[in-house]
């Protein structure tokens, strides 16, 4: 179930990887807004899907960026790791300047990742911000998001990010790479430690991934046509200062 499609999202992915054209004909505009009653985006929708993929107008970009966070997630809980939690407040990296910090991610407890912090992001290669690098240099995008999510997010108190980027068409960026390769690892260690031959770890949630990526590109596609309103977000710090920090002494 977790690599299936319907034929919409089917036909959407193919031709996006294929790089046919994936907007009709008759939709000139993007109609995402990011709350009912507000202006839409008004940007022209290249037949080739590019702004539609990229756009940050409406619910749509919220929807792949918290689908991807959510297997990684889902990803450490089959690994039996203590501490698994989503959008954790790090308070350590949070000032007046940059503002808070919310990381995606926090794993602890696993002696491979006793202090996971990963904030996760999705990148669109075709943007003009990623060029002419990204048309040269394979993973430029990818490395362009890394770099950028250090110099937000710089170390403070021991704690540092682990940026997790990829770009639309499926690369992982270095970091992302790293962190399956070593998610392995503890796979094998657990299963040497029951007695059971190393299960195909990488084999099962590398298609997991690639299959909940195409799905929501093929709804950033789909509906920026018809558009899609948001809703505005809010987070808040948790009321004890100690919540989400590094459980090590």
């Amino acid at each position: 179930p977790s690599v299936a499609f319907t034929d919409r999202p089917w036909a959407y992915a193919t031709r996006w990887r294929l790089g046919l054209d994936v907007v009709p004909l008759g939709c000139p505009t993007c109609e995402n807004a990011r709350v009912i009653g507000a202006v839409p985006c008004g940007a022209l929708l290249d037949r080739l899907g590019d702004h539609a993929a990229a756009c940050d107008t409406g619910v749509w970009r919220n929807f792949r960026h918290k689908t991807i966070a959510d297997i990684h997630a889902d990803m450490f809980a089959t690994l039996y790791a203590p501490v698994v939690r989503r959008e954790a407040y790090v308070a350590e990296m949070s000032n007046p300047q940059d503002g808070e910090a919310w990381m995606d991610l926090w794993v602890s407890g696993l002696p491979e990742f006793q202090d996971l912090l990963a904030d996760i992001t999705v990148r669109h290669p075709a943007c003009p911000r990623y060029q002419p690098a990204a048309a040269a240099v394979n993973g430029s995008a990818a490395a362009f998001a890394a770099a950028e999510k250090r110099r937000r997010y710089p170390p403070a108190a021991g704690r540092q990010v682990t940026p997790l980027a990829r770009e639309t068409w499926g690369r992982l960026g270095d970091d992302a790479e790293d962190l399956l390769a070593r998610c392995q690892a503890v796979a094998t260690r657990l299963a040497h430690r029951a007695g059971r031959n190393p299960p195909a770890f990488l084999k099962h949630w590398r298609p997991v991934f690639d299959a909940a990526l195409a799905r929501a590109i093929a709804s950033q596609l789909h509906f920026a046509a018809a558009g899609t309103p948001g809703r505005p977000r809010v987070r808040r710090p948790p009321l004890c200062s100690s919540e989400g920090a590094c459980p090590l002494p």
